[in-house]
């Protein structure tokens, strides 16, 4: 059963100052379940369908919500905690080899890319 499902793609509404302007939700796909790695190590998540998400974006998304993140240009890796590996094809590698923590890891991901949370 996939895990996850299409957030609403809306925008947030934007404010006067675009320096304070929310950065518009990141649409999320559906995953199939998470499934720990032949390592043992972590988790990993990917995408039903193909995703290109934009890297800047999403580094944003984390940044407004005080997340800590390191942009390596190709991938983002970002401090929940655990350590999560975003791909810009939707692909996440949660590093922990505990179910608990990547599930809940996997939804607050979800919550503040989706706009749901910030």
């Amino acid at each position: 059963m996939p895990i996850g499902d299409r957030a609403g793609a809306d925008s947030e509404p934007a404010t006067a100052s675009p320096r304070l302007a929310p950065s518009p939700s990141i649409p999320w796909p559906a995953y199939r379940t998470l499934e720990l790695c032949s390592s043992r190590g972590g988790f990993e998540a990917v995408p039903l369908r193909e995703v290109r998400w934009d890297l800047a974006q999403v580094r944003r998304r984390l940044e407004r919500a005080r997340i800590p993140v390191v942009d390596a240009r190709v991938l983002l890796i970002a401090t929940l905690p655990p350590a999560v590996t975003i791909a810009r094809s939707g692909r996440l590698l949660f590093k922990t080899p505990v179910a608990v923590e990547a599930t809940a890891a996997f939804d607050r991901l979800r919550a503040v890319l989706s706009g749901a949370s910030s």
